[in-house]
């Protein structure tokens, strides 16, 4: 199976960075075909603290990676848009690499651990609400 995980919010260095690598390395280990792709129209400061390999992406190259997207069997979301990145990147994330994708199984996973998180995700509910499953 092709599986494709997003950290749309980018490489934070911390939990969700390290829960993509492991599951990457968990689905590799398992025989799939997976792809980490990560937004970098912001850096975090912790970025470069993690090894990560990663299909990087901003803003501009978001209708590309929509394509590719559309070519998984799964686009397992590991992480949402963050409000501070602005709403032109966010919206076009939005419309292209979630509402646009047709043909995966858009799987929604959400790892933040206070209501505080929840708030600085961009549209965090929409989101949801067009995966096709979610892993709360």
């Amino acid at each position: 199976m092709k599986i494709a995980l997003v950290l749309a919010k980018g490489v934070e260095g911390c939990g969700l960075t390290r829960h993509t690598i492991e599951f990457y390395n968990w689905l590799i280990k398992e025989g799939h075909d997976a792809t980490i792709y990560a937004a970098i129209e912001k850096r975090w400061p912790r970025h470069k603290t993690t090894d990560i390999i990663a299909t990087e992406f901003k803003r501009k190259d978001i209708p590309k990676i929509a394509k590719e997207l559309e070519q998984h069997d799964v686009v397992y979301y590991t992480s949402y848009p963050h409000k501070s990145v602005g709403d032109e990147f966010n919206e076009d994330f939005i419309q292209h690499c979630i509402y646009g994708l047709e043909n995966p199984i858009k799987v929604g996973n959400c790892l933040d651990h206070n209501t505080a998180n929840l708030a600085k995700n961009y549209k965090y509910w929409e989101i949801m609400k067009a995966s096709d499953g979610c892993d709360v």
